[in-house]
C-alpha cells in the first residue's frame, strides 16, 4: 500500500447500488466525465476517514450528475406543462451542493426537479425535515421543521450563504 490515497475528482464516480454495500474497492464504479472537479488527498495512516471521504466524494459526485440531468429535461416533461429548471438554477443547485454539502461534510438530500422548474433538496432527518428550493435567481429559500420543538422556520438566503449553523449541525454525516 502506499502512503497516500489520492482520490481524483476529474470524472464522477458512483456505486451501483448491488455494489454499495461490497468494500469499496470490490465495488463496480460507473463513471461519467462532467469536466474538472476538485481533487483531494488523504494520508494513509487514517484509512477509515479515506473510506468516508471517498463514500462522500462518490454521493457529491452523485449528486452534481443528477442536477446535471436536469439539463436533459423540456417543457412538459412531466407530461403534463411541467417547466424545467433553467440554466441558471442548475448552476445555482451545483453551488450549493459544494458550498453546503461537500464543504461543510452534510448528509445527502433528496434531489428532484419540481414541475414549476425549481430545484428541489430534501431531508428528513431524526432531529430535523429541510426542505431547499432553487429557482435560479441567485438566493435560495428554506422551510425546516425541527423535530423535537416542533419548530418551523422558513427564510430566503443569497445562493452564497450556508445554512443556518443549528441545521448544519443536524445534517452533518456522523
Amino acid at each position: 500500500m502506499s502512503d497516500m490515497v489520492i482520490i481524483s475528482n476529474n470524472t464522477v464516480s458512483s456505486m451501483r447500488i448491488s455494489a454499495a454495500t461490497q468494500k469499496n474497492e470490490d465495488a463496480k464504479l460507473i463513471t461519467k466525465n462532467l469536466g474538472s472537479l476538485p481533487s483531494y488527498s488523504l494520508k494513509k495512516n487514517n484509512m477509515a476517514s479515506a473510506s468516508q471521504s471517498y463514500a462522500a466524494t462518490v454521493h457529491y459526485n452523485f449528486a452534481l450528475s443528477k442536477v446535471d440531468g436536469f439539463t436533459d429535461l423540456s417543457v412538459g416533461w412531466d407530461g403534463f406543462d411541467a417547466n424545467p429548471p433553467t440554466l441558471q438554477a442548475i448552476y445555482d443547485a451545483k453551488f450549493f451542493i459544494d458550498n453546503n454539502i461537500r464543504k461543510l461534510g452534510l448528509v445527502m438530500p433528496i434531489i428532484r426537479a419540481i414541475t414549476d422548474g425549481e430545484i428541489n433538496l430534501f431531508w428528513d432527518l431524526r432531529d430535523i425535515i429541510l426542505d431547499v428550493a432553487i429557482f435560479g435567481d441567485g438566493n435560495f429559500s428554506y422551510y425546516s421543521n425541527l423535530k423535537k420543538l416542533n419548530e418551523e422556520n422558513y427564510d430566503d438566503l443569497p445562493i452564497n450563504e450556508s445554512l443556518p449553523y443549528e441545521y448544519i449541525e443536524m445534517l452533518k454525516v456522523k
